[in-house]
């Protein structure tokens, strides 16, 4: 039996006349010809978008720079203005202490605690009342002692003298033998004033305020059951000195008993 062969032909045709690999040729060919105009459009809107918002992004950046720069500024110039503010403080403070510098004020105490104000020596220390009842009071203390405590009064009694007038008053004990007497017959003395003092006169000598004061004391001599009274005149200067010698910056200087 004798077999019937076809010839090869070429692949059978779709139904619309087309290869399988011509159809998707041709649907690359539709694609791509859709993507094209369209395609085009949305990557130039993307494109603008994008500019659009790296546009926006730099104005923000922008606004922010010109918002510090600002702040800056003004830090700027509140920064100069306390510079300026205290510079000139500072100044006024330096110009105040030198025109308003306070001065030192020194004062002397007493051995009790009272302040004496410092006066030089070449002014009066103490209103004329005041220094004539010191000058009967000191007067009256030196001439009272006895023959048993005259060493221990007459120390107590230095404080009133300068130096040179207690060396001064004790020459003139010694020439009147007063001492030797009130010894010998253990006599107590005492001394009053029979009136009130008297200024001669006062001023400046050697730099150094005098007052030359008179003054009459009843003074009293008494032994046992004896007692003589005498009456002496006492002429003082008194001079100033500073309150480390005497707590009253004054002193005589010269004792003169007649």
């Amino acid at each position: 039996m004798e077999q019937q062969t076809q010839p090869d032909t070429p692949q059978a045709a779709d139904s619309k006349g087309t290869s399988p690999e011509s159809g998707s040729l041709m649907a690359n060919i539709k694609s791509k010809g859709v993507q094209g105009p369209a395609g085009r459009s949305s990557r130039e809107s993307s494109l603008r978008g994008d500019v659009a918002q790296s546009q926006g992004g730099l104005e923000i950046v922008l606004a922010r720079a010109a918002h510090y720069h600002a702040a800056y500024q003004n830090m700027l110039r509140v920064v100069v203005l306390e510079a300026v503010a205290i510079l000139g403080l500072v100044i006024a403070l330096i110009v105040y202490m030198n025109v308003s510098r306070p001065h030192d004020i020194y004062f002397a105490t007493t051995h009790d605690g009272r302040q004496i104000p410092l006066v030089p020596l070449e002014q009066p220390n103490m209103q004329t009342a005041a220094l004539l009842s010191w000058a009967a009071q000191a007067s009256s203390e030196v001439m009272t002692f006895g023959f048993n405590d005259y060493r221990t009064r007459f120390q107590h009694s230095q404080r009133h003298f300068t130096p040179a007038g207690w060396e001064n008053f004790l020459s003139a004990l010694r020439r009147s033998r007063i001492i030797e007497s009130v010894e010998a017959t253990q006599q107590i003395v005492t001394a009053i004033p029979r009136s009130a003092p008297i200024l001669n006169g006062e001023g400046v000598f050697n730099g150094r305020y005098r007052w030359y004061v008179q003054l009459s004391l009843l003074v009293t001599y008494q032994s046992g059951q004896d007692t003589r009274n005498r009456n002496m005149t006492v002429y003082l200067t008194i001079e100033r000195v500073s309150t480390i010698e005497s707590p009253n910056g004054v002193g005589i200087v010269q004792w003169i008993g007649v």
